[in-house]
């Protein structure tokens, strides 16, 4: 959890699944404040916030309210977006534990849900997915199919400085 904190030109970011086991389940972001300064235009290099504010960078479900954060715009790197998310098991093929998820059928990422992808979390078994080439909606707990149940991600409730 990351409530009540200052970020001075601090970004928040997560890791998933492909890059290990078990990537981060669920986050709260919430009551904090972001301060941010445009270096460059005092001729200094302005920090990257590469991930914007937030970067879910492969994995979880979270909550993010009631934060005050200003925009990322800086000469140095352009705008930023405040929440960035991002699944890689489409395409990370030297992950041994999903690699390139879905990429042995027609079309990758046939295997929808991504495993622990933003919205998609731990798995219960009562989770229904799409698993060609049988087209059934199929439920599992097992080590090698990851049905995962959804998790919705909520924002609301942020703004500028």
């Amino acid at each position: 959890m990351l409530r009540y904190n200052l970020l001075d030109t601090a970004g928040f970011a997560t890791h998933g699944a492909d890059t290990s086991n078990y990537g981060q389940r669920y986050f709260e972001y919430y009551n904090n404040t972001g301060v941010f300064y445009d270096e460059s235009a005092n001729g200094h290099v302005t920090m990257n916030m590469a991930n914007g504010w937030i970067g879910i960078v492969r994995g979880g479900t979270f909550v993010v309210h009631d934060n005050t954060l200003p925009e990322l715009v800086s000469q140095d790197y352009g705008t930023k977006q405040d929440v960035l998310m991002i699944v890689m098991n489409l395409r990370r093929a030297g992950n041994p534990y999903d690699p390139c998820w879905g990429a042995n059928f027609t079309v990758g990422g046939e295997y929808y849900h991504a495993p622990r992808q933003v919205g998609m979390g731990r798995v219960t078994g009562t989770g229904t997915a799409n698993f060609p080439p049988d087209g059934v909606n199929n439920s599992s707990t097992d080590g090698t199919t990851y049905v995962g149940d959804s998790e919705p991600a909520y924002i609301w409730n942020n703004s500028r400085v």
